[in-house]
């Protein structure tokens, strides 16, 4: 069996976020209540980017921080909470061959 050996990582966040503060005033509730709760002050979202995209900028963070070529590698592992589809799974669906796309 062959080793396996984690050579770079990356993430991804998207540019769009919202406050704890600003999710009290939607949701109407109390001064700090969002917060307190979750303990979480800011929240990321996507607004129309694919999980898998996400992934792909992702992966290619991963391969920089490894100094490493996409062809210089054998797999890469996606770990995300963010279904895009139910099958096939989000890492099925990245693809960085063409950077124009991500």
């Amino acid at each position: 069996m062959g080793k396996v050996k984690t050579m770079g990582t990356g993430k991804y966040i998207p540019e769009h976020n919202v406050d704890s503060a600003k999710l009290d005033q939607v949701l109407q509730l109390t001064r700090g209540c969002a917060e307190r709760k979750s303990g979480i002050k800011t929240r990321y979202y996507a607004k129309g980017e694919p999980a898998s995209s996400m992934g792909a900028k992702a992966a290619l963070q991963a391969l920089s921080d490894a100094s490493l070529e996409l062809d210089q590698i054998d797999a890469i592992v996606c770990a995300s909470g963010t279904m895009e589809q139910p099958i096939p799974c989000t890492a099925a669906l990245i693809r960085i061959f063409d950077r124009s796309r991500i």
